[in-house]
């Protein structure tokens, strides 16, 4: 297996994890933290918690180490641009990592809270409201952080012709709707629909992990003349 092949196969893998990872993280503590007496009831779920930080962890690890692994081969078509490419992603892992901690601040939070006095239930209520809202916003980022970085690798994508074009203009579609519904968590204009603008993207990124893995890059991929542009013909 040559490098390139080998390097499709473990970014297509990757993405992967970082779709199921991130899923399986916000599902276990999405619920808990949306519950109205999360303060409360958060240190009953102690192992969701812990499990959804955990799954957080590794879906962001493969966030950031998705354009690490595409890097040699996207900076032969546009240097600057794989490097904001590489930047953002790290950016995106970072507001994951911000996700996670918050689970496991609202898990000694809400083990404290339960021994807590009448008189320091106040202070451990705003403590809880500061962390809830740094999950919350965390999240809302999220998809914004993300947006923008798919939009600089689905160009370089387009641009490269590394995989078919309609899988490519497929990712730019996804990125700006996800873009969309990110900026509707933050502002609440588009209410409950804001979570079906980010389904394009996340079957794209299925689509595009499959054929990275089956396929692979398009022969001649990653061959580049000494500005970092593609060789026409190749």
């Amino acid at each position: 297996m040559d490098s390139n092949r080998r390097i499709a196969v473990i970014v297509g893998s990757l993405f992967i994890l970082a779709d199921v990872a991130t899923l399986l993280g916000t599902s276990l503590t999405g619920p808990v933290f949306s519950d109205s007496h999360y303060l409360q009831n958060a240190s009953g779920h102690a192992s969701a918690l812990k499990l959804g930080a955990v799954a957080e962890i590794f879906g962001a690890l493969a966030v950031a180490l998705i354009p690490a692994f595409l890097y040699p081969i996207l900076r032969r078509f546009h240097e600057g641009i794989a490097l904001g490419y590489l930047s953002i992603r790290i950016a995106e892992a970072f507001c994951v990592i911000l996700s996670a901690v918050a689970s496991l601040l609202l898990l000694s939070l809400s083990q404290s809270y339960v021994g807590a006095s009448a008189a320091q239930a106040p202070s451990y209520a705003a403590s809880g409201a500061l962390v809830q809202g740094l999950n919350t916003w965390a999240f809302d980022l999220d998809p914004i952080v993300f947006g923008v970085g798919a939009m600089l690798f689905y160009y370089l994508l387009v641009r490269s012709r590394l995989v078919p074009a309609w899988l490519a203009l497929w990712g730019l579609l996804g990125a700006v709707c996800v873009i969309s519904a990110g900026l509707s968590g933050l502002f609440g204009s588009f209410g409950s629909f804001q979570y079906a603008l980010a389904v394009p993207i996340a079957v794209q990124e299925m689509a595009l992990a499959g054929w990275l893995i089956v396929v692979g890059f398009r022969s001649g991929a990653g061959v580049g003349d000494r500005r970092g542009l593609p060789v026409p013909g190749v």
